[in-house]
């Protein structure tokens, strides 16, 4: 199972014991007689339980998490709170001082989690922009792209995915069978080593096109993208996002919706031209044409 399903079952875990220490602490406070049935005993009980599954889960994907996650679940096991926790022998007790623990932990680390999509979103953005400004600038850049261009899909495959790395962006595909595939090295991808070289990973489709085949291909890119289960690399994905990109000689003309959204997928719709001109230039053919 991917950390962020893990993680998930776990908060949901924290979030129901705090519900049900919340109950039990308004019936202690009608009736402070002997919880003569031992539901403290069974709520310290799920408290020490659920810090087990923190240790197992640490265990499992340190490696995987962000760096800020994995330094905070550290931190949170080593807490003398957590120690005495696991140690005490009066449920109520156990209750009284984990309970409040784990509650704000799970706040802690689930903001931690959710920081790191926006950073890869971040990320990819940035990447993109970057691309189509670099081909502009630079002459070696922009003869590497249209060389690509000049060949096939899989080889701008290849530019865009080294380049998205270069931003800490491991870039991905869909194969036919549904498996995620490298773009650089067209082989399943790796997930500890994606793990290790980026903060995260992105779903991409690249196509290479014009003017007149500019929508076909953004639907077929999206076919393609839709092949992919969320979730089926470890959580390390960005989630919600996939990206179609369209490789073109110029810039289109008539841009495409930067966003469609469907259910709960976005799909960004970027255009990259290898040859463009500037946007002014751009702006006095558009014009032209309209007259």
């Amino acid at each position: 199972m991917a950390f962020g399903d893990d993680w998930r079952a776990i908060a949901a875990r924290i979030n129901g014991l705090r519900l049900a220490g919340e109950l039990s602490a308004r019936f202690q406070a009608i009736n402070s007689s002997d919880d003569s049935y031992g539901s403290g005993a069974e709520l310290g009980a799920q408290c020490k339980d659920i810090v087990s599954k923190l240790r197992e889960f640490d265990e499992r994907y340190s490696g995987l998490l962000p760096k800020s996650a994995a330094e905070a679940l550290a931190r949170f096991l080593q807490l003398r709170v957590v120690r005495g926790l696991v140690a005490e022998t009066d449920g109520n007790r156990a209750v009284r001082s984990g309970l409040p623990a784990l509650v704000g932990f799970e706040s802690e680390l689930t903001f931690h989690l959710a920081g790191q999509q926006e950073r890869i979103k971040a990320r990819a953005e940035r990447a993109f922009q970057h691309l189509q400004q670099i081909i502009v600038a630079d002459e070696d850049a922009r003869a590497k792209w249209k060389a690509a261009f000049g060949k096939f899909e899989p080889a701008v495959e290849r530019l865009g995915g080294t380049h998205l790395l270069w931003h800490g962006v491991y870039a991905f595909k869909v194969a036919a069978e549904k498996a995620q595939t490298d773009l650089v090295f067209n082989e399943p991808v790796d997930l500890d080593v994606a793990a290790r070289a980026s903060e995260g990973l992105v779903l991409t489709e690249w196509k290479i096109g014009d003017e007149q085949t500019a929508q076909a291909k953004y639907d077929e890119a999206q076919a393609q993208s839709n092949l992919y289960s969320e979730g089926a690399l470890g959580g390390l994905e960005l989630r919600g996002y996939r990206y179609l990109v369209l490789v073109t000689k110029s810039r289109l003309k008539a841009q495409p919706a930067a966003d469609v959204v469907a259910g709960a997928i976005t799909y960004r719709r970027i255009n990259i031209a290898v040859d463009p001109d500037s946007p002014s230039v751009d702006a006095r053919r558009s014009r032209g044409k309209t007259k």
